[in-house]
């Protein structure tokens, strides 16, 4: 199991088939079709983490192009009735990065 330590206005939960990165999470929102927080992890490490963890969850890539450089990052899954579409960008006030996931389907 994955334990999330969640601080700093926790608000609703994600989709059961939505991975969160196991790490401090702060400012989450939860909700069936969106999914928002901030963590201290580096944006490529966050990258890395949906890239890998989204096909353990259902998802496969999508079709929409992913983008990715330094400092921000979208990513596309698919399952069978769903898109996810994974917004990530640094927050140039602190460093972390922002993860920002929209359900639709």
């Amino acid at each position: 199991t994955v334990e999330v330590v969640l601080t700093q206005g926790a608000y609703g939960e994600a989709p059961s088939n939505i991975p969160l990165v196991n790490n401090e999470i702060k400012d989450f929102f939860g909700s069936s079709n969106l999914v928002s927080y901030t963590t201290p992890m580096d944006l490529s490490a966050v990258v890395g983490f949906y890239n890998q963890q989204m096909p353990n969850f259902g998802w496969q890539t999508g079709d929409d192009t992913t983008v990715s450089t330094s400092s921000y990052a979208i990513l596309s899954f698919k399952n069978s009735d769903q898109k996810a579409t994974i917004t990530l960008s640094l927050n140039p006030l602190n460093g972390d990065t922002i993860v920002l996931i929209s359900i639709s389907g």
